[in-house]
């Protein structure tokens, strides 16, 4: 029993001076009490202290003139007959000041909050919940944080509220399809001039059903995809994703008021309870349920925040909500405790509130995450192997490197490109074609890059659209220098924009895992996708080639002209490149045939003078603001600066630092800077490295060995935990001491304009800067001091005794673990760096010592463990080097060995590695694992990861070794070996008497396209039927699948593969090609002798004319429509026909198709009893509202009977009592109130 404010027993209050009145026009007054304050919340701000009282007033007299002691702040609910309007009759006064007909609900649709300055990053759609409107949902105290707050905290997003009929007293029976619909028209009309730019949800409630509804609605809608698109995050407040036990009560009360209403009907024409609405909302509801299926199976690679009310609600004395239901449970779903109850947890005081902070920075996240790289979403379904695939490709795809660099661009640059008659050439061109553009270093060819990139993607030229990918090499932090990585991140963009070609890697991805590790698989996948028939023209531009790292750039050069040859002579197919280097002779010689369409920035002196000139001028001009230059010192700078620059841009950046740092700003110091400033790049790091001073040098000698050695760019905080390591620190409490809390100052301070400090990395300014230092290692006149020589050994010794010391610390290693992204860098790559320092010649001593200190220290199992990693990692160098260390290769590390750990990883030089130790025990078997990297059943061998891998010499030496186990040869070998195309191995294999030869080896064939094979295999003596055999794997369908129509006739022409054929938990070729929707392949099926049009599978007992239905392909349909032989009304799952389907998928043309055939008897039910218009009003799955009513009435003109409600949705009388007793009027109308006020409290949703 709760108590009120003052004082009395809220769940015993009594309605007060409760005077009805007697005539049937008068309107009924329900004063809402503690008995049922959710309804009373209907418009309450919220309070923190007391959820279900706010802002305590003077008492407030209810419409029939009643008042309320026991709670001075309560609110009212009128439903009267008296208004035009019954939608009025709910509402609550929030101010007693106003009268009622001013709290009625704002319009309906979308509400503008905020729209900033500029243009906006992105759209925020908050969406209320039950009984709620846009604009008192959010509110709280009179402060909308959406509208007052929000803006201040990110200025750079529209935020919209969106407002839909969600009252429960209505007239409407619109449900969870018409908000979804109606949200998604207003989008629709709002976003007409932007459909592109992201959008974030906002969903308290009720606000998340209707927005994951209108989502797959959209999944299923050419009309709204790009709303789909766009959408990047949801933020859940409370939704009931599996529905709420509290709306289960409120659809009985439900139930009880309408028939009290009905009862009492003299009160006049009342508004009913929307009972679908609280069904819809019941505890494991089946509309719930479904919706959460469609949604998390279609739209996972949308972003999640969900959060999570924490307050019981006083009313119901528990969660509305409870953590189960409002968990959505997706992989990478953030979830945020909200200690608010449910009403409350969307509303916030103050800008300070706790809750609010902790939702807003999650938004700020979100929409920084969204502006930034935001995934692309099409209606394709994509599969779980297809998601897991589109992972692996990413890692090497850097999203932000050219909007970088883009910023860095001086508005009018660079455009002179667009008119270059090299380029004009090149872009005319209708088939594959390369142009390459040289120029020196700091000639601006990255930018140039990037500007080109972008203006493709945005210019189709009235022509088929393309596609356009960029790659970015990188030698200055050494973070994209691997043609391996360049070849992935193609294949990545180009798959992304168009995922019906996603299927060429996901299959490879799903043999190799790791398509990294080979090259040449790599090329394979990428010249598949660009002949695929549906790829459109690919544009691919290429920065710095020269920074691919040396020894493997020609064979990427090589690969790349391989590749527009091979295409030009294809006609569906068409690759373009742009190329950009420094003028390297090797790659110039090989790109030597392609001479006339080179671009020689050397050359173009004129077009160089007036880029440098626009930078000069763009930034002198902020340099004169700034440091508030006459115009005369203005004029005499730029001229300076044009005279001296000699066309390179990194020269001018540098005059601009040194000037900025000049504290005398007077002409005479302005003259001297730029007049003795170096004009050689080289003179000018010389003379900033001697600008150092000495107490400083120790530290910048650091710092450029570790922007010069390590292997992936440090953040800051990591950064700074390596300048904090010292050779005599033994605990980590002494390197926290020596800590710097601005690092990122102290290195601009120190080391200027050498390098370059954010938030993401901390790099060296440019790449010549690197080529620079080390280049002055093997100088004789090296002008620069001791501590700036930089050999490999002093570099990687530099970071292996930064490492070993970290690794030796004495602490508590949770105290290590608050370094944690550079704990992982040590754990990765510290024995790289050991081992690299101790392949120099000049390897420091004291290093050696701290390696066998360290290495000493660790027992066998910490030993084997290390090798184990180096395997799993593919450092191979690394591994050996502790194999000659003394660690055995068969050191057991949590029941795995090196050897299968490089066979389950697939490291083929790891593998390679070990059989060269005669140590190795070779014939083992490993766990495969699957593309996700999960440790499957499936055990695989050494033969089985060279084989995938394509390194065949391997698997020749595999098998030629006397220590393999031939009986570990298995089916994967024998399909890996058919996909390499090696005719030797596959004879080989085919030879063993133990290898089991079956259905997937056929299928594989099959699906290569190897007539030759296939006829083998179909004569091989040892044919295991049963064996890896698997549902849906029919030869017949895989090789039409592939487009090998011969194979599939041959296989036809066989007893064993005949037309009508079913193989073991399989269905028959034609229930197949009409399930995926494959017209073509149904038509050659459909000529065929003696095919059976009606044969039913034996797994999901479905016809091939109900499986066309399933898929919604209208011309399939109509395929089996025009034949005779086909039974129209044939029976399946449950004794569904194909018409029922048709109208449980909302689809009307399919439902016109099959009534205008004349052969279909709409009368038929299933073993339900349910017949078309059944399943039309009372879907299993999700149907297309829009659509029902005129499926119902093609239903009914076709003789298909209304059977009615179903028997779980009639409405449930009340047995009631003979009220002979109470007769008279009054006590009716009292009892009718009384039964609204006791059950009405059930409504905690209720906004």
């Amino acid at each position: 029993m709760r108590e009120t404010k003052n004082g009395k027993a809220g769940r015993t209050s009594k309605i007060q001076n409760a005077n009805v009145p007697s005539t049937p026009d008068a309107p009924i007054s329900i004063i809402s009490t503690a008995a049922h304050p959710a309804i009373a919340d209907v418009t309450t701000n919220g309070s923190a202290n007391d959820p279900a009282v706010t802002d305590p007033a003077p008492s407030v007299p209810s419409v029939a003139g009643h008042t309320d002691e026991a709670h001075p702040a309560a609110h009212r609910i009128t439903a009267t007959a008296s208004t035009n309007d019954t939608k009025t009759a709910v509402r609550a006064a929030s101010d007693p000041n106003v009268s009622s007909k001013h709290q009625e609900k704002p319009r309906l649709g979308l509400h503008l909050l905020h729209d900033p300055m500029g243009q906006p990053k992105v759209d925020i759609v908050a969406i209320h919940g039950l009984g709620g409107d846009a604009y008192r949902t959010w509110e709280c105290d009179g402060n909308l944080w959406l509208r007052d707050f929000l803006p201040r905290t990110i200025p750079s997003v529209r935020v919209f509220s969106f407002a839909y009929p969600a009252d429960i007293w209505t007239k409407r029976k619109a449900e969870v399809e018409d908000f979804a619909q109606s949200l998604l028209n207003n989008l629709e009309m709002k976003r007409s001039t932007d459909k592109d730019r992201p959008i974030i949800f906002v969903c308290h409630s009720l606000g998340g059903i209707v927005c994951k509804q209108a989502l797959v609605t959209a999944h299923n809608s050419t009309q709204y995809q790009h709303l789909l698109a766009a959408t990047h995050t949801i933020m859940f407040l409370g939704t009931p994703h599996r529905g709420a036990k509290v709306a289960d009560t409120g659809f009985m009360f439900s139930k009880v008021v309408d028939n009290v209403l009905m009862r009492y009907a003299t009160f006049g024409q009342l508004a009913q309870i929307n009972a679908k609405l609280l069904e819809t909302l019941g505890y494991d509801s089946d509309n719930l349920l479904k919706l959460a299926d469609h949604f998390t199976s279609r739209l996972e690679n949308i972003r999640v925040k969900t959060c999570v009310e924490m307050d019981p609600d006083k009313r119901t004395g528990g969660l509305i909500v409870e953590q189960a239901s409002a968990r959505i449970g997706i992989p990478g779903e953030e979830i945020l405790l909200i200690w608010k109850t449910h009403q409350n947890m969307c509303k916030y005081a103050d800008a300070d509130d706790n809750d609010y902070l902790l939702v807003s920075d999650c938004l700020r996240k979100a929409v920084e995450a969204a502006h930034s790289s935001r995934p692309s979403k099409t209606s394709k379904d994509l599969e779980e192997r297809d998601k897991a695939c589109l992972r692996h490709l990413s890692q090497f795809h850097h999203p932000d490197t050219r909007s970088k660099l883009l910023e860095d661009r001086v508005d009018g640059t660079c455009v002179w490109l667009l008119e270059h008659a090299q380029y004009h050439s090149w872009n005319c061109k209708m088939s594959s074609a390369l142009l390459w553009i040289t120029g020196n270093a700091s000639y601006g060819k990255t930018v140039l890059s990037a500007y080109v990139s972008r203006h493709l993607e945005k210019s189709q030229n009235g022509r088929t659209p393309h596609l356009v990918c960029h790659y970015f090499f990188d030698a200055k932090t050494g973070k994209a220098t691997n043609p391996n990585e360049f070849t992935q991140a193609i294949i990545f963009q180009i798959v992304e924009k168009q995922l019906e070609l996603l299927e060429h890697a996901t299959k490879v991805h799903e043999k190799t895992h790791d398509m990294n590790s080979s090259s040449t698989i790599l090329w394979e996948v990428l010249d598949a996708i660009v002949a695929d028939k549906n790829c459109p023209p690919v544009l691919i531009v290429i920065d710095a080639l020269d920074e691919c790292e040396p020894s493997l750039v020609t064979t990427l050069l090589n690969e790349v002209k391989k590749l527009v040859s091979k295409t030009k002579s294809q006609e569906s197919s068409c690759v373009k490149f742009i190329l950009t280097l420094r003028p390297q002779p090797n790659l110039c010689d090989l790109l030597e045939e392609y001479a006339e369409n080179r671009i020689d920035l050397g050359a173009e002196k004129e077009i160089r003078e007036q880029e440098v000139g626009s930078v000069i001028r763009q930034r002198v001009t902020l340099l004169a603001e700034r440091r508030s230059y006459s115009p005369r010192t203005k004029d005499f700078v730029l001229e300076a600066l044009q005279e001296r620059a000699e066309n390179t841009f990194i020269w001018v950046r540098f005059v601009i630092l040194a000037l900025e740092k000049d504290k005398l700003r007077t002409d005479a110091s302005i003259r001297k800077i730029i007049q003795t400033f170096p004009s050689d790049l080289e003179e000018i790091y010389t003379q900033f490295l001697h600008q150092i001073e000495p107490e400083y040098q120790d530290f910048a000698s650091k710092a450029l060995c570790i922007l010069l050695g390590s292997q992936r760019s440090l953040d800051l905080e990591g950064f700074a935990y390596a300048m904090a390591i010292r050779d005599d620190h033994k605990y980590f409490a002494e390197v926290t001491e020596n800590l710097s809390s601005a690092i990122g100052s102290t290195l601009r301070d120190v080391l200027g304009p050498l390098v370059e400090v954010s938030e993401c990395e901390v790099s060296l300014a440019h790449l010549t800067m690197k080529e620079f230092l080390l280049i002055q290692t093997t100088s004789t006149d090296c002008p620069l001091p001791v501590c700036f020589r930089f050999s490999q050994a002093k570099i990687h010794g530099e970071l292996a005794s930064i490492c070993l010391t970290h690794q030796l610390l004495q602490d508590n290693p949770s105290e290590r673990a608050k370094s944690s992204q550079f704990m992982e860098y040590v754990f990765t790559y510290w024995i790289c760096h050991y081992v690299s320092c101790q392949l120099q010649d000049e390897a420091p001593e004291h290093l050696q010592v701290r390696f066998w200190e360290y290495f000493s220290t660790l027992d066998e199992k910490q030993r084997a463990k290390l090798l184990v990693t180096e395997a799993a990692a593919g450092m191979a160098q690394e591994a050996n080097f502790l194999l000659e260390r003394g660690i055995h290769p068969d050191a057991d590390y949590g029941g795995t060995t090196a050897f299968r750990t490089a066979i389950s990883h697939s490291r083929p030089e790891v593998i390679e590695l070990l059989l060269n130790d005669s140590r190795t025990t070779i014939g083992v078997l490993a766990h495969d694992r699957t593309p996700q990297g999960i440790i499957c059943n499936c055990k695989i061998s050494a033969l089985t990861i060279a084989l995938r891998n394509k390194r065949l010499n391997l698997a020749k030496r595999i098998l030629d070794d006397p220590r393999f186990d031939f009986k570990l040869v298995g089916t994967h070998d024998i399909v890996e070996a058919m996909r390499s195309h090696c005719g030797t191995l596959v004879d080989r294999l085919f030879a063993m008497d133990h290898v089991k030869i079956g259905i997937y080896s056929l299928t594989t064939a099959c699906q290569l396209g190897d007539i030759g094979l296939v006829q083998r295999i179909l004569e091989y003596p040892r044919f295991d039927w049963d064996h890896n055999l698997s549902r849906e794997m029919s030869p017949v369908y895989v090789a039409l699948q592939a487009g090998h129509v011969e194979i599939a006739k041959m296989l036809l022409s066989t007893q064993e593969f005949n037309v009508n054929a079913v193989l073991p938990n399989s269905a028959p070729v034609l229930s197949l090609c009409a399930k995926s929707r494959d017209l073509d392949s149904l038509k050659f099926l459909l000529k065929w002798p003696g095919i059976e049009v009606n044969k039913i599978d034996q797994y999901y007992l479905h016809t091939p004319l109900i499986w066309a239905v399933w898929g919604r392909h209208l011309g399939i349909v109509r395929e089996f429509v025009g034949r005779k032989d086909v039974d129209l009304n044939c029976k399946g799952t449950y004794g569904q026909t194909a018409l029922s389907f048709a109208a449980e998928a909302g689809d009307v043309e399919i439902v016109k198709e099959l009534l205008g055939s004349g052969g279909v008897d709409a009368s038929i039910q299933d073993n339900m009893g349910r017949n078309a218009i059944s399943w039309a009003r009372k879907p299993m799955g999700l149907t297309h509202k829009t659509h029902l009513d005129e499926i119902v009435s093609l239903l009914l003109e076709h003789g298909c009977p209304d059977l009615g409600p179903e028997s779980d949705l009639e409405s449930e009388e009340t047995s009631e009592e003979d009220e002979s007793e109470e007769t008279s009027e009054t006590s009716r109308k009292k009892r009718a109130k009384k039964t609204i006020h006791r059950e009405v409290d059930v409504l905690g949703l209720y906004e």
